[in-house]
This record gives C-alpha cells, sequence and structure tokens, in this order.
C-alpha cells in the first residue's frame, strides 16, 4: 500500500511541476523510504514516512519525527487542509497522493496546493508569489 501511495504521488507530481524525484524504500524502522528530488538544478533529499490519511491524530507522530529529522517528507494518499496548513507553518514538507506539496529547504521551495478555494497561507518569511497558475515554484537566493 505504501509504495502504491509513493508512486501516484510523484506521477501526480511530475504531471504538476517541473521537477523529477525517485523514492526507495528503506528497512528503517521510523522512517518507510528516502526521497530525491531533482528541480531548478537543485537536489533534494528527504527521508520520508508514508501515511494513508493525515489528520490531527497523527500531528504528534509527525512533530516527534520533525524533532528528531531535520530533512524529512510527509507523503500521504491525503492530508486534510486543516493539517496541510500546521504542517506549512512548521515549514514540515508533504507531498499529497493527489501531487500536491510543500517543501521549504535551504536550496528549494516548492508549494503546490490545487485547493484554489480552500483557505491557506504560508508562513510570513516565506514570500507568496502572486500567479494565475496554480504553481508556484520559487529559487531561494
Amino acid at each position: 500500500m505504501k509504495e502504491e501511495i509513493v508512486h501516484s504521488a510523484l506521477d501526480n507530481l511530475k504531471k504538476a511541476a517541473p521537477v523529477r524525484a525517485a523514492w526507495k524504500a528503506t528497512n528503517n524502522k521510523e522512517m518507510d523510504g528516502r526521497l530525491e528530488i531533482h528541480m531548478m538544478n537543485r537536489k533534494v533529499v528527504l527521508q520520508t514516512i508514508v501515511i494513508k490519511e493525515v489528520g490531527d491524530d497523527q500531528l504528534s507522530q509527525i512533530y516527534k519525527l520533525a524533532y528528531k529529522h531535520a530533512a524529512f517528507i510527509v507523503i500521504a494518499r491525503k492530508i486534510s487542509p486543516k493539517v496541510k496548513e500546521i504542517l506549512r507553518q512548521i515549514y514540515q514538507p508533504y507531498l499529497e497522493e493527489s501531487g500536491d506539496i510543500f517543501l521549504y529547504q535551504k536550496n528549494a521551495c516548492l508549494l503546490i496546493d490545487r485547493q484554489s478555494d480552500a483557505p491557506h497561507s504560508l508562513p510570513a518569511s516565506i514570500p507568496e508569489i502572486k500567479s494565475s497558475l496554480p504553481l508556484s515554484l520559487k529559487e531561494k537566493v
């Protein structure tokens, strides 16, 4: 099930943004795999946890992992809008099966959120790109 979620999410991400991404499963108790994302001549490597659905109940687990691991991403079939907002506020990367992603690292920033009618915001320190496109892609300088 986890591999299916990851591969579907990566396929949808590749349709939505000019990125290359590859995932490899690991035999780690805490992490499910390793994700490598290439975009705008940048490479981002993240450990991954794969969860079927992310809601309020999973936030405690995510907070604990964020404390222990600086570079990891939550990959899920579905993430509630409220939880997406919380994850963005704490700069926690996520990738939803639909291809929606939030990634804020020292060398790359990517936000795709196609639920344009749902209210959302970026952390105050991240400048928002105003565009009619549902894709925000910005290289950090």
